[in-house]
Parts: C-alpha cells; structure tokens; sequence
C-alpha cells in the first residue's frame, strides 16, 4: 500500500525546475572530497555531513541554477 511506513515509491526528477542536471550538484559535492563512499549491502553508499552538504547545496545551486529572469 503507497503511503505504508517504510514503503518504496518512485520521484521522477524534475530538472526543469532547477535548470541543471540533477546529478551534477551531488558530483561536484563528492569531488570536495566530503563525501565518504564504501559498501552497504550489494550497493554503496554515501556519508557526508549534513551541514556541510546543504551548505555547498546552497552555494551551489546560487551559482548554477538557471532563473527565468537569465
């Protein structure tokens, strides 16, 4: 049942509403080097500090995101 706690759903990207590549602020995160990547399960994953990360977030998307005024 959708909703359900702890159940999947799917979002799709809406990278029209950021005018970037949605991957392209995590990438530039990683190459900071503040992001911690090793195995989990048969993925991997990522630890990073949460202020750091909406930090450079922030100041990211400031100088990446396309406006409608641009």
């Amino acid at each position: 049942m959708a909703g359900s706690p702890g159940a999947r759903r799917s979002i799709a990207a809406q990278p029209h509403l950021l005018g970037v590549r949605p991957d392209a602020l995590g990438v530039d995160l990683a190459a900071t080097g503040a992001v911690r990547t090793g195995p989990v399960g048969v993925g991997t994953g990522r630890l990073m500090r949460q202020r750091a990360a909406i930090d450079f977030a922030v100041s990211w998307l400031a100088r990446n995101r396309r406006t409608e005024d641009a």
